[in-house]
């Protein structure tokens, strides 16, 4: 398989990179950022819409640049890079994909161009309290009467659910299954409170009562199949974003062991620590090529369970990376990586949120797991 890039990703990876350097080649600026509501650089995020990194994924007749999977990752990747809080992942990828496969051509348009021009901030409210990572809805119901819709019920945690424009909301439908509806920001009834996660990043908790919704696509039809096939697509981006991540803990690692001395002498001298940083190099390749391979899976257009079960590999090599990565990273820096002005704490941080926003390693193994009953058994004696 060709794992390299051509020269249009060539060219965007340069630009992203670039762009976001001048923002974030000062970790300082990173911290004033994630202090300050609402908890990106907003006018970061209007230059990566004129950039049109913001419609990657979506079609071009709804706004969009009509790029695939591997673009994704390379921004996803730049992004991990520099710890950037701009919400790519759930904005971008995850809500946006949801819309794209369940919404009607109208409405893809109108959403869709709005996140791509950065107009609109969109959020999937899916996740409820008390559940882990499941695909169907049961805390908010939804209810008709003659062509209108309501919801009622919580959501929480909803990634920039406070900021968000428009939520996307998955909700128990009256005949079973979930379904999925367009709430305004400005809608009667909604009630969210906004906070900030460990890692510096923004979540809410959203309030539905009564709430007048739009439905996203056929009114009362079952979006199960959306769902699980855009939270797949997000699994493979915060893969990607992971990598990003990793990458640069493993690097200051190294710098670090390079330059500290202790007896008089460089931390690198000493063959133990050496030998962990190897183990960190080890670790960091096999989760970036599983990663690599499953945005490839996708991006040749396999089929749904191709994809999920890519997705599944790629978030347990992940998990386990970057657990590792994240923790050795500060066990070499030693006491000052517990520190909050220094970086490699803050990048272990992100790497757990990432690990836990759309199922951690324990929930991919078991997937991969309740799979295995899909697959014909070897003889092996042929």
């Amino acid at each position: 398989m060709d794992f390299s890039y051509d020269d249009e990703q060539l060219a965007l990876r340069d630009a992203v990179k670039a762009l976001l350097g001048k923002s974030y080649s000062d970790f300082e600026h990173r911290r004033r950022t994630v202090a300050d509501e609402p908890g990106f650089d907003q006018e970061l995020w209007g230059r990566l819409a004129e950039m049109g990194v913001l419609g990657l994924p979506f079609a071009e007749e709804y706004g969009g640049m009509g790029a695939g999977p591997v673009e994704v990752a390379i921004v996803a990747q730049e992004l991990g890079r520099v710890l950037a809080p701009e919400p790519f992942l759930t904005s971008v990828v995850l809500a946006g994909a949801v819309v794209a496969a369940a919404g009607s051509d109208e409405q893809r348009a109108a959403v869709l161009g709005g996140v791509a021009s950065g107009d609109i901030l969109l959020a999937l409210a899916h996740a409820e309290p008390g559940t882990r990572w499941s695909v169907t809805a049961s805390s908010v119901r939804a209810t008709s009467s003659g062509d209108e819709w309501r919801l009622s019920g919580v959501k929480e945690p909803v990634p920039h659910g406070a900021r968000a424009d428009q939520l996307v909301v998955s909700a128990l439908l009256p005949g079973g299954g979930p379904g999925l509806f367009l709430v305004s920001a400005d809608a009667t009834g909604l009630t969210r409170s906004g906070y900030a996660t460990f890692d510096g990043g923004r979540a809410a908790r959203v309030a539905f009562d009564s709430t007048p919704a739009v439905p996203l696509g056929t009114p009362g039809t079952d979006a199960s199949s959306a769902i699980e096939a855009a939270l797949d697509t997000a699994r493979i981006a915060a893969a990607n974003e992971a990598i990003g991540a990793m990458e640069f803990a493993l690097a200051a690692t190294s710098d670090y062991l390079k330059s500290r001395k202790q007896f008089g002498v460089p931390l690198k001298t000493f063959q133990a620590l050496t030998f962990r940083a190897s183990d960190m190099y080890v670790s960091l390749e096999l989760a970036k090529s599983v990663a690599t391979w499953a945005t490839m899976v996708e991006a040749a257009g396999s089929s749904t369970q191709d994809v999920r079960e890519a997705a599944a590999r790629a978030g347990l090599q992940v998990s386990r990376a970057g657990r590792h990565v994240g923790q050795e990273a500060i066990q070499l820096h030693g006491g000052i990586a517990m520190t909050a002005e220094y970086s490699v704490g803050s990048y272990t941080s992100h790497l757990t949120a990432l690990d836990h926003l759309l199922g951690d390693g324990q929930f991919q193994l078991s997937s991969l797991a309740d799979a295995v009953g899909d697959h014909e058994e070897v003889d092996p004696l042929r």
